[in-house]
């Protein structure tokens, strides 16, 4: 077992293994974004969001689209349900209907929700601005920002 600090009660081994853990996530996703964002350029549009949908490299499990705001909690733009709880069954990302029409939007909401797909419970907030980011070849700030006038908007 590691030292103990004052701060944290877990072994120093355990908690470097969970920082190290979330900061290889975080990389990943940037990586996978700019992956993506070369072979798909950073100005998407509808159809070809749904061509990346089948692509695995970029995302790793099945997942399908649909605009249901039923599906969707209150002040939130999309959600990510499992269709069985086994992620090869793959996923369905519900936007809200207010999205529709805009390919923008809709792409940007898509990215935030994706690593859901790709990383399961573990992924963060962060790690979804990281991956949406890179993907559009925007600042994080400037992808959080789109993403909280998304949500705003609903």
């Amino acid at each position: 077992m590691g030292d103990v600090t004052e701060q944290d009660s877990r072994p120093v081994d355990d908690r470097l293994t969970l920082e190290g853990g979330r900061l290889a996530l975080a990389e990943h996703a940037r990586c996978k974004g700019e992956q993506l964002r070369a072979g798909y350029g950073s100005e998407m549009d509808y159809a070809t969001l749904l061509r990346l949908l089948e692509d695995r490299d970029c995302v790793h499990f099945p997942a399908s689209l649909e605009f249901d705001s039923s599906r969707v909690g209150e002040g939130l733009f999309g959600s990510v349900v499992s269709r069985s709880g086994r992620p090869g069954d793959g996923y369905t990302i519900y936007l809200h209907e207010k999205l529709r029409g805009c390919d923008s939007d809709v792409v940007a909401a898509v990215l935030y929700l994706l690593v859901v797909v790709n990383y399961g419970d573990f992924a963060t907030a962060r790690d979804a601005e990281v991956f949406g980011a890179a993907a559009l070849g925007v600042e994080q700030e400037q992808y959080y920002e789109l993403v909280c006038e998304l949500a705003d908007s609903i």
